[in-house]
């Protein structure tokens, strides 16, 4: 445990989720078992002790993911040691852990899209979609571009859908945004993960929760665009539709992919590319001026002289294959 940076925290942060959620599901389930309903003639699938055991079982798995992401990295993964404006692949760690944490906090709190957590999640998986672009080798332009085209559909899909609340579409603007809203940000993460794979720096401990968190997210769409004997099955059965909405309310693998892959891009391979060894004017330059693109100050490069030392090798960057 003492391996990872900010353990104590992670153990303070899923402990105290745990007690707190214990105390309120006991006052829930001994109320529930001193009711009359204890005694009607009920499906059981649709009875208060299966609600119980599945928020319990929601709970657990919102405390596991909260110990995932509160305890930081191992001790041995490189600090941020740029400025906060920072691109390159500092920039994208740095904003990968506030999309987890915003990601979580959502989830822990039942927030609706229009609160703070919800316009804060817009903002910084926007930053998340252009340096995924910036950072990613090993990866063909077209599938770097088409990958940040779907990533910029879905982030303009959920700003526009804040529209919704002031009644300002029509039904077929609607249909066509909340089509935007769903597909946009999954074809956007299959690319990333295929991307990532590709790129060499991240492992499968760090992709499989990616993976999980499109089948979590989409199961339903994937349910209402399948067979119909399979639809009239789940609708037919309570205990599918709760496996569902639990599944729904609780996607814990999408912060458990933000934060793994944050901690790996900086535990991986050092570069992801092969040495350039023909100049500087085509490679990333260890100068504290290079900014990783976007116009971000600072940058990963600023620090290459320290890590690597005056004589290291220009790398060739992600946009120079």
């Amino acid at each position: 445990m003492t391996k990872y940076r900010y353990a104590v925290l992670g153990l303070l942060l899923a402990g105290g989720y745990c007690a707190l959620k214990g105390a309120i599901l006991a006052r829930y389930y001994f109320t529930w078992h001193e009711t009359a309903t204890w005694t009607l003639d009920v499906d059981p699938l649709d009875s208060a002790l299966v609600t119980f055991i599945w928020a319990t079982g929601a709970s657990l798995l919102i405390a596991w993911a909260l110990w995932q992401v509160a305890r930081g990295p191992a001790r041995t993964v490189p600090k941020l040691a740029t400025p906060l404006r920072s691109g390159g692949n500092d920039g994208l760690r740095r904003a990968l852990y506030w999309l987890a944490g915003i990601q979580l906090a959502f989830i822990i709190m039942d927030d609706t899209p229009l609160s703070i957590t919800g316009i804060l999640e817009i903002i910084v998986a926007a930053i998340v979609v252009i340096l995924f672009h910036r950072v990613l080798t090993r990866t063909s332009a077209m599938l770097r571009w088409t990958a940040t085209i779907f990533g910029a559909i879905g982030i303009v899909g959920k700003v526009t859908s804040f529209s919704i609340f002031f009644g300002s579409l029509a039904p077929v603007e609607l249909a066509m945004i909340q089509v935007a809203v769903y597909l946009g940000p999954a074809i956007w993460l299959i690319m990333i993960l295929i991307a990532q794979h590709r790129d060499g720096r991240w492992t499968w401990t760090a992709l499989w929760p990616g993976w999980l968190s499109l089948i979590a997210a989409n199961l339903l769409t994937l349910i209402l665009i399948g067979p119909d004997v399979l639809y009239r099955e789940v609708i037919a059965s309570g205990l599918a539709l709760q496996l569902l909405a639990v599944l729904s309310d609780t996607n814990v693998f999408a912060p458990l992919w933000a934060v793994r892959s944050a901690h790996q891009l900086a535990d991986g391979e050092a570069t992801g590319a092969e040495p350039y060894q023909d100049g500087p004017e085509e490679g990333v330059v260890a100068d504290g001026n290079d900014a990783g693109g976007l116009g971000f100050e600072g940058g990963d490069a600023a620090i290459d002289k320290e890590r690597l030392g005056d004589g290291a090798p220009v790398v060739r960057g992600a946009g120079e294959e």
